[in-house]
């Protein structure tokens, strides 16, 4: 069926449209669109969904895109042919227009999605023809506006209707509303990744004139409007989407204000690309000791700068989808190794915290570490849960002069252990490459770029004005002035050739003495730094410009950024020996560190002339753009192998334990898995409390008093008992209390984690009841999986208030949790509309115990028994249908019906009348529990087994284990009509009341087909755990989960 994507609004007319539109303001937010939009893609193939009158479409045609248009109404479409003639305009809905897969670049759904009958389906058709790294912009009024929320109440109190005042074109036919939260939950369930979200104050459209009242309420509204932005409750919601998998980076770099760097660089490409979310920039720290030099006027420049912004923006500010922060040291790089250690250790104790706390506060997910520095950074390895750890190598540190033998040696040690720890190695050297090459399997060539449209635009027009009063020739340098220039090459040229004028833009670095002397000579021009944005309108003024690096052993393996700007500018270049003159020989003058030659080589420069040159240096720049390096970057990430083991820490419900250990095949098998990786896996009981533990679970808290707390089952499998002040049922009541557990349960997991040797950065947290949401976050994992096996707020084993409390506490839990695993298909629906990574866990057969046909037999107490048997294995409580059973057992008074498992329902069943009954009949046995490697000896001497239970909500969500069991052995099974038996009614009797039940009890009697048997056993070899363990791992993994019936 089709689905439409705008509601009654079609009958609008084009004058209608302008008249009520506010077209002024219109016009400047589609320019504004536009010009992100261009920032993100470079240009292509665009669709406007609802375009109106085509004014988006119009401005898009003159920057230069093949625009495409969409609407649902006529007259608009007709207006819209008529005047953009060269365009596709179609009419209809977006599924109706049926464009091919992966043929837009572009998309611009402005106002849309809230009048859509079918908002999800909307955006999977987008993300179908949208191409791969496409842009989407969503733009929906704010649900969650400060106007919304109090004009709905006054309207409501007023007894009118608030919408049909909000916008009189909208408003009266939106079908959806949208808050910041679901729209990205419904973007990403849909194959798209967010990229940025806006919150903007939008505009008062209430009419100017009208009643007393009405103006008093539009002035009252923009109030409102205005407050509502400040509080960053605005009523326009906007985001960005680009299509296709995207990370969140924590970057670790130097100072952020070096903007012409390559670190700011390409985290800001990255981010401005759409190739990652957010980036959390760390900056190198500042010391309270150069805060002492900073106001005694005795700072560097740059340390100076940093100070300024700190008390003029704070520690940590953002810039767009990057968040910069300042860390704070004591004292500075200390070069004794003792102090030096203890000041690091500090450091990670303070600053670890800080940093989890500002990726949790801006949900950083799917994390890459991005290193590119080894100043004490090897310890930041595996502390964020990250996906991948990529190590960029700038240069060699070491290799500064001025650094004691012992300092050397720690930078090292440090770059020794961040290349063994990374996953991706990026290298901006050749002879760097090389070396870590022989070193790490995953290395990539990555040297520096440019902005190559900001630099090749500007001519000698746009020069800036302080250049003209400088005489021309202009030999220009642009850069930090520090000891690794050789500038005493300058010395005797600007003797010789007092009619050049040599330009230096960049602060000068502390003891570079050479520059001091050329300060004397009146030729020399040393401007001071400025603005990075600034330096094209300089570079135009240059006739040469130079880049004079030492022949070093650091130069050799650094990379600079300042000949890809000259050349980008076009201008000629003079360069001695490095990486980048050796990269670009055909277009850079290399001339040994000699001043004639250097002096030969200036002049040969400026007596170049036309521009054909120039364009040639640009073109040799072409492919060397920041752009394409943030793509390979984004190349490199896609198909480096991610880390593969995972450390999950398990927390149990409160029906598991040590004890019952084996009931859990899933465990086990998943322990298995992990291993074969080198994962670990902790399973944690539910806290025993001094309280109330020794009485209501005897065996259990003497266990604890005898052994250890810790139990190692298996070789990467641990058993954890901990011990917590009182239950959170009594806890909750007591100021404090949860906070104390949550403090002892840490500490209890942390130790028992050092004490298994659980180092992997992928630490998983798993829980399996909603009451378990306080234990989220207490293993310093970096994702968190919630397994639902029930309906938990329909279970009948509790109260109704037991069951609203599960219902809250599930709402929260799906909120936090990255990954939801489901044990059946009605559960994936329900969950699949709350939450964007819904997968499906069912229950599995465990093949090694129950499939296997040689087993040895075991004399049983049944064997006396009266045939025919009728079996059922499993807990018994609420769930059953006891009158069924009952009703069974009177119409088959010759056959022997065995109950086998606890009765562990609530007191009130145990007791029951229905369950004495049950018991009392003379052919009905309960066996009691059994052990669980015995449960195949029992089931497969039976002639028919049962699910007997009750048809209820909670049953028909629940994909009861028992059924695997069942099939494993290839017995018959009579079932009640549960949802997931009627999927499985090939395989089972499916009964529908109580006669038929009986009946189909005979059938199953009688059933003489070995074919019906091997096609159930079948199923149960197709449907192990193993299977399901390995789709698990997938889901984990961020890929999808494996099929399963």
């Amino acid at each position: 069926m089709a689905v439409q994507e705008a509601s009654e609004a079609s009958d609008f007319t084009p004058d209608d449209f302008h008249n009520i539109s506010f077209r002024d303001h219109r016009l400047q937010g589609h320019r504004d669109v536009l010009h992100k939009m261009e920032t993100l893609i470079s240009g292509g193939r665009i669709l406007d969904i609802g375009c109106g009158a085509g004014d988006f479409l119009s401005l898009a045609q003159e920057a230069g895109w093949d625009v495409h248009g969409l609407d649902v109404s006529k007259p608009l479409v007709e207006f819209c042919q008529k005047r953009l003639t060269s365009a596709e305009i179609h009419q209809g809905t977006l599924h109706e227009a049926r464009f091919p897969a992966d043929y837009f670049d572009a998309v611009c759904l402005n106002s849309v999605l809230e009048h859509a009958y079918d908002p999800s389906g909307l955006l999977r058709e987008i993300s179908r023809i949208l191409k791969e790294r496409g842009v989407l912009f969503i733009c929906v009024p704010n649900e969650e506006s400060l106007v919304s929320k109090i004009g709905d109440l006054y309207f409501r109190l007023r007894g009118s209707s608030y919408t049909t005042r909000l916008s009189p074109l909208h408003s009266p036919f939106h079908v959806f509303g949208f808050s910041p939260r679901t729209l990205q939950r419904m973007v990403e369930r849909n194959g798209l990744t967010v990229i940025e979200t806006q919150v903007t104050p939008g505009q008062n459209d209430f009419p100017s004139d009208g009643t007393w009242t009405e103006r008093l309420e539009r002035r009252w509204r923009g109030a409102f409007v205005a407050l509502g932005g400040w509080l960053g409750m605005g009523q326009a919601l906007s985001m960005w989407v680009r299509k296709g998998t995207s990370y969140d980076t924590v970057c670790f770099g130097d100072q952020w204000d070096d903007w012409h760097n390559r670190r700011q660089k390409l985290m800001h490409t990255l981010a401005s690309q759409g190739h990652v979310r957010k980036v959390l920039y760390i900056e190198r720290p500042l010391t309270a000791f150069s805060f002492l030099k900073y106001l005694l006027g005795k700072t560097d420049a740059a340390t100076a700068s940093r100070w300024k912004r700190v008390f003029r923006r704070g520690w940590f500010y953002q810039e767009g989808s990057i968040y910069i922060w300042t860390p704070l040291k004591l004292l500075p790089f200390l070069p004794w190794s003792r102090l030096r250690r203890l000041q690091e250790r500090l450091a990670w104790i303070l600053e670890r915290p800080t940093i989890r706390r500002l990726m949790k506060r801006h949900q950083f997910k799917d994390v890459i570490l991005f290193i590119t520095h080894p100043f004490g950074t090897s310890k930041w390895a595996g502390q964020f849960g990250e996906r991948l750890l990529c190590y960029d190598v700038n240069e060699d540190f070491s290799a500064f002069p001025g650094l004691s033998p012992s300092i050397q040696e720690w930078l090292r040690e440090e770059d020794r252990g961040l290349t063994s720890a990374a996953d991706q190695i990026f290298a901006s050297a050749a002879c760097v490459y090389d070396e870590k090459r022989r070193q790490h399997p995953r290395v990539a060539l990555l040297p520096n770029g440019v902005d190559l449209n900001a630099f090749a635009k500007t001519g000698p027009d746009g020069m800036a004005e302080e250049l003209r009063s400088i005489p021309r020739p202009r030999v220009g340098y642009v850069g930090r002035l520090t000891p690794r220039m050789n500038f005493g090459l300058l010395r005797p040229i600007l003797h010789n050739r007092p009619e050049w004028s040599f330009v230096f833009i960049g602060d000068v670095s502390p003891g570079v003495s050479e520059v001091e002397e050329l300060r004397k000579l009146p030729n020399a021009y040393f401007l001071g730094p400025r603005p990075y944005e600034q330096l094209p309108r300089y570079l135009a003024g240059f006739d040469v410009c130079l880049s004079l690096y030492r022949d070093t052993a650091l130069n050799k393996t650094g990379s600079c950024t300042k000949i890809y700007l000259y050349l980008a500018a076009g201008k000629p270049v003079v360069s001695t020996p490095c990486a980048e003159a050796d990269t670009f020989h055909d277009v850079v003058s290399i001339v040994p560190e000699d001043p004639e030659r250097l002096e030969k080589a200036i002049a040969e420069a400026m007596s170049e002339s036309g521009s054909q040159r120039a364009q040639g240096r640009r073109h040799a720049v072409a492919l060397h753009t920041w752009q394409s390096r943030a793509d390979e970057i984004a190349r490199c990430l896609r198909i480096a192998p991610r880390t593969s083991s995972f450390d999950i820490v398990m927390y149990l419900p409160q029906y598991s334990s040590w004890s019952n250990f084996h009931r859990r095949p899933m465990i086990e098998h998943l322990a298995r898995a992990l291993q074969l990786s080198g994962g670990r896996l902790l399973c944690v009981e539910r806290p025993i409390c001094p309280w109330t533990t020794p009485w209501k679970h005897e065996q259990k808290f003497q266990r604890w008093l005898k052994e250890p707390s810790l139990h190692a089952l298996a070789e990467n499998l641990f058993m954890l008992t901990p011990m917590v002040w009182a239950h959170d049922a009594l806890a909750a009541f007591v100021p404090g209390g949860l906070a104390l557990n949550r403090v002892l349960l840490s500490r209890q997991i942390k130790r028992a984690l050092i004490t298994s040797k659980f180092c992997s950065p992928l630490r998983i947290s798993w829980i399996q009841h909603p009451y378990q949401k306080n234990c989220l976050g207490l293993a310093g994992e970096y994702r968190k999986v919630y397994e639902c096996y029930d309906l938990y707020e329909r279970n009948p084993q509790q109260t109704g208030f037991e069951n609203r409390l599960n219902a809250w506490l599930g709402k929260a839990v799906v909120d936090e949790v990255d990954l939801i695993f489901v044990n059946s298909e009605r559960l994936l629906w329900r969950y699949r509309e709350r939450h964007p990574r819904v997968f499906p866990l069912y229950a599995a057969a465990d093949t090694e115990c129950f499939g296997s046909q040689n087993k040895a037999p075991i004399e049983l107490e049944i064997n006396a028994l009266p045939r025919p048997w009728i079996g059922f294995a499993g807990s018994i409580n609420e769930q059953m249908d006891l009158d069924l059973l009952c009703h069974a057992a009177d119409r088959w008074p010759g056959a022997s019906f065995m109950l086998i498992g606890p009765i562990n329902g609530r007191r009130a069943f145990r007791t029951s009348l229905g369950l004495n009954r049950l018991l009392s009949k003379p052919n009905v046995r309960y066996l009691g529990e059994k052990p669980y490697e015995d449960l195949p000896s029992y089931l497969q001497r039976m002639n028919v087994l049962l699910m007997p239970f009750r048809v209820m909500e909670y049953t028909h969500h629940t994909f009861f284990n028992k059924v695997f069991q069942y099939l494993a052995l290839g017995k018959p099974v009579v079932s009640t009509a549960m949802h997931e038996s009627l999927r499985l009614k090939d395989l089972l009797y499916v009964a529908h009341d109580q006669d038929s039940f009986v009946k189909l009890i005979d059938t199953a009697m009688k059933e003489q087909d070995p074919a019906q048997v091997e096609r159930r056993r079948a199923f149960a070899r197709e449907n192990n755990w193993n299977r399901r363990i390995e789709g698990c791992l997938q889901a984990l993994a961020g890929k999808e989960a494996a099929g399963v019936r």
